[in-house]
């Protein structure tokens, strides 16, 4: 009788153990969730901020670029209206 009751007193304190242990381990799922949300939100900020970057890059390349192109343009028509001035001299 004394084992039966002892058993049946250790029983309901591994009940309680697993109840609070059940409990914690909810808790634990609910603040991962959490984290994770905010992992997921801070991943899509940088790939928003990664894509601006990358975009404002492009278009800096693209004006430099520009801005080479026309000064080699001046200087290809300045070289030519020198060529032709020394041509014109020679004659």
């Amino acid at each position: 009788m004394e084992r039966e009751k002892q058993t049946s007193q250790d029983l309901a304190t591994l009940c309680v153990e697993l109840v609070e242990e059940r409990e914690q381990l909810l808790c634990d799922i609910e603040m991962l969730k959490a984290e994770e949300a905010q992992e997921f939100k801070d991943l899509k900020e940088l790939v928003r901020s990664l894509r601006n970057s990358s975009q404002t890059s492009s278009k800096a390349r693209l004006k430099g670029q520009k801005t080479e192109k026309e000064v080699l343009l001046q200087t290809v028509t300045d070289t030519k209206r020198k060529v032709t001035m020394i041509e014109w001299e020679q004659r």
